[in-house]
């Protein structure tokens, strides 16, 4: 499609990956349930189990009808909570990885292919990220166990980091860039603290670019080391 309409083929991938984002995202609004409650697709001895289940989660404080709880109440308790602002310095240092993303392609451009190779094999860490995240929170929520699941894979992103700095061959480079990917990505009191604690680390972008430095006299730039700090 490069040159169809006057658009360069990169141009044509963000619109048509934007275009299916924004087209699914609607669906979300019948699929996602807002409340137990007021969710009609479930039974109403599977509603009352949900929000039992809710109540023993969240807390007595926390846990107020729908309709009379508001999420000014829900943002005073979610400041007032030390957990809040812990998260917060902990994502804070999590997303400044999501410069990953951005420059995923330049490191994979490192190990000499072409422009199209190097696009293509960017695509697999991403897909196995996909399945090891839906497998780590499905087994996570089996087991009840928090720790080890999110210790674990940040274990397995440093290991990844260490062997892409170890060697230049390519295949050791390339599955630690498979475990890169994977290694690294409630009532209205919950809301509230999710939305503040992703507005104050998605901050984190801002600065996070400036950490790939271009060197001088167009000499390759070396990432391992600014992927390994983030």
């Amino acid at each position: 499609m490069d040159g169809t309409h006057g658009l360069r083929a990169w141009r044509w991938v963000f619109i048509i990956e934007g275009a299916i984002t924004v087209v699914i995202a609607f669906s979300a609004l019948f699929i996602l349930p807002n409340f137990p409650r007021t969710t009609s697709w479930l039974t109403e001895e599977e509603s009352q189990l949900a929000v039992y289940r809710l109540q023993e989660d969240i807390g007595e404080d926390d846990w107020k009808d729908a309709q009379s709880q508001t999420f000014f109440h829900g943002l005073k308790l979610a400041l007032m909570d030390i957990k809040t602002w812990v998260l917060t310095i902990l994502l804070l240092a999590i997303v400044s990885s999501a410069s990953v993303t951005n420059f995923f392609p330049t490191v994979v451009k490192t190990l000499g292919y072409d422009n199209i190779h190097t696009l293509l094999l960017t695509a697999p860490p991403y897909v196995l990220a996909v399945i090891t995240t839906y497998l780590n929170a499905w087994h996570a929520d089996r087991t009840g166990e928090r720790f080890l699941h999110i210790v674990l894979p940040l274990c397995v992103g440093v290991f990844a980091f260490i062997l892409a700095a170890a060697t230049h061959s390519t295949a050791p480079r390339y599955v630690a860039m498979m475990l890169m990917v994977p290694g690294v990505y409630t009532g209205y009191v919950r809301a509230a603290a999710l939305a503040f604690i992703n507005a104050i680390s998605n901050t984190s972008s801002i600065y996070a670019s400036y950490m790939y430095p271009q060197p001088k006299g167009g000499a390759q730039p070396d990432l391992t080391i600014p992927l390994s700090v983030d």
